[in-house]
């Protein structure tokens, strides 16, 4: 990342990028007569170049830009000099160009997609970066074509929708960048219920919620509405108020408020069946 000549203090930056920045005031103080060259020490050679090198301050002035661009991933110090002048040493970081998800897998049941995992890099960015997305098999999961992580942030958020069972791969590509490879398993969903218990006829009626999951039992946000059918195997014991109900494409853990009223006459050891 760039920063003035001289300037003190610690630099992160990716490997691989650059960024300008104005000068801050070395040597502080204003160039002598035909102007100050200033030249760098390394800590780590090779583990970032700066340009100019030599930065020249012209006469009367008191800085000069530079950039200094990542090389290899690592720390190193960059020090300034020039006749007269000593110089202020400042730490640079230098983190691999390296797109990383959110999440490591995936499970789905088939129409169901997890909303909102995101692609990220390790510090905010100077420039956008577009990372094109794959997957090794839409019939099975899709994701969007490509997404940018806007400049002066680190991350973009994006949806894998699931389409049919079986297995697929998320990759992520960037030119210049290592990407990623993340696994996605779509299995036959599911619907949890909520409820059960022991109740007794003098309650009120009771609201049970249905849910669209994975084989596993993980809720998930459906990509079209569903309806739902609720029933009693003993409606001498437990009644159903309102056996169908819609869980909207919208639904998902922290909201999927679809309820099925169960009212009298009600007993203990009631059992509600899909």
């Amino acid at each position: 990342r760039g920063a003035g000549v001289g300037e003190p203090g610690a630099r992160q930056l990716l490997h691989g990028r650059e960024r300008r920045a104005p000068g801050s005031g070395a040597p502080h103080r204003p160039g002598a007569a035909g102007g100050t060259f200033i030249t760098f020490t390394h800590g780590t050679p090779g583990r970032v170049s700066v340009s100019p090198d030599p930065a020249f301050i012209p006469a009367g002035q008191l800085s000069a830009n530079i950039v200094i661009r990542g090389l290899t991933a690592g720390s190193t110090t960059l020090t300034p000099a020039a006749t007269g002048v000593n110089g202020v040493a400042a730490n640079v970081t230098t983190s691999a160009a390296v797109i990383q998800n959110a999440h490591s897998s995936f499970r789905l049941g088939a129409g169901q997609f997890f909303q909102n995992t995101y692609a990220y890099v390790a510090q905010n960015l100077s420039v956008p970066l577009t990372i094109t997305l794959t997957s090794s098999d839409t019939s099975v999961a899709t994701v969007p074509a490509s997404v940018t992580i806007p400049s002066g942030t680190y991350f973009v958020y994006y949806d894998v929708t699931a389409r049919g069972t079986g297995s697929a791969t998320i990759t992520a590509t960037a030119p210049g960048w290592t990407g990623f490879s993340v696994p996605v398993v779509v299995t036959t969903p599911r619907l949890g219920i909520s409820g059960g218990g022991t109740y007794n006829t003098t309650q009120p009626a009771l609201n049970v919620y249905a849910y669209a999951e994975d084989s596993l039992g993980t809720v998930h946000t459906r990509t079209s509405a569903l309806s739902v059918q609720l029933s009693s195997s003993d409606t001498t014991v437990l009644r159903v108020l309102t056996p169908t109900k819609a869980l909207a494409w919208f639904d998902f853990p922290a909201d999927v408020a679809r309820s099925a009223k169960i009212g009298d006459p009600m007993a203990a050891d009631t059992n509600v069946v899909r």
